[in-house]
């Protein structure tokens, strides 16, 4: 800490607007681009920027993602909008399922704006901007996974509830056999049914239905589980040699 404390008081003597870009930049490790995003609304800034791109299967993976605005908000309502935000993004991401403790999320809010976060249509704003902001860095770092060439969003629906609706799409968005799949091109339902009927979703297999479209570089895959009215959206990558390549190469 000897060290930090010095350090941090002379960086913040550097804080830059043009800082953003490098920061973004610098905390990069096995990504291919940084991660940023800005929103203007209502005379507030919501903006952020994240990395990672392997070991990721929140709520742990090697994913850091860093949200900032100039709103006037309170931390106890910051707090609460983000971590649905969180819920509906980054906690819906895959690329290899593994994990690591590294994981992590902040919000920082400095009211230098003067607009001040009150009251329900107000509020309903700033979410929207949050969440968007959330849901881009998301899919970011999905869309660069090691080794991807394409960015999987998978969308449930039928479910009895919204914990199985992401329970099934998480568990479609992270299958081997299915990525696989994807990155040859090769429409296999049986590996989209196989995913969401190993997972701890309730589903109906006589009323299932499932589709996928590829695209040049995102595949959208859908799968109705034929039980309710939940849905959920998550995303991953394909899987492909590079996955391999970049982490057999990667010793320690």
């Amino acid at each position: 800490m000897k060290n930090i404390i010095p350090a941090i008081r002379t960086l913040v003597q550097k804080l830059s607007h043009s800082g953003g870009s490098e920061v973004a930049r610098a905390i990069m490790t096995t990504d291919t681009r940084p991660k940023e995003i800005a929103i203007r609304i209502n005379g507030y800034t919501v903006a952020g920027i994240a990395k990672g791109s392997g070991m990721i299967h929140p709520n742990l993976a090697t994913m850091h993602a860093f949200i900032t605005t100039d709103a006037r908000i309170e931390k106890t309502l910051l707090q609460k909008l983000l971590k649905k935000a969180v819920e509906n993004s980054f906690n819906m991401i895959t690329v290899d399922q593994c994990q690591s403790t590294n994981d992590c999320v902040f919000a920082l809010a400095n009211g230098l704006s003067g607009k001040k976060i009150k009251g329900k249509a107000i509020e309903n704003k700033f979410y929207a901007a949050l969440e968007d902001v959330c849901i881009y860095l998301a899919k970011e770092i999905a869309r660069d996974g090691e080794g991807a060439t394409q960015l999987i969003e998978v969308r449930v629906t039928g479910a009895g509830s919204l914990k199985d609706a992401r329970t099934a799409a998480r568990a479609i968005a992270g299958s081997d056999l299915l990525k696989c799949a994807v990155y040859g091109k090769d429409y296999n339902l049986g590996r989209v049914f196989a995913a969401a009927g190993a997972s701890a979703a309730k589903i109906d297999q006589e009323k299932m239905k499932a589709d996928i479209k590829f695209g040049k570089k995102e595949t959208i895959i859908t799968c109705d589980l034929g039980v309710g009215k939940a849905s959920a959206v998550a995303w991953g990558c394909d899987l492909t040699e590079g996955y391999i390549k970049i982490n057999a190469e990667y010793h320690t």
